[in-house]
């Protein structure tokens, strides 16, 4: 049960950083980081978003190994 807890949890924090990054407006993105080209940068907002999205979706990524594991 807590592994389910953990995990709906996880997935949550992955929704909530792809939010960020994907609605926020680009006049409330904040101050720019890295240029990439002319249509491509990163944000502030949009690192915010990955900080949050990325170590979650690798703690998921742990959980399915956990599981996996316990059910072989």
């Amino acid at each position: 049960m807590e592994m389910i807890r953990k995990g709906l949890g996880a997935a949550a924090l992955v929704l909530v950083g792809l939010l960020i990054i994907g609605v926020v407006p680009t006049a409330w993105e904040g101050p720019l980081l890295l240029y990439i080209n002319e249509q491509h940068s990163i944000r502030l907002a949009d690192a915010v978003g990955l900080a949050v999205a990325v170590p979650s979706w690798l703690y998921l990524n742990v959980l399915a190994v956990r599981l996996w594991k316990r059910r072989r």
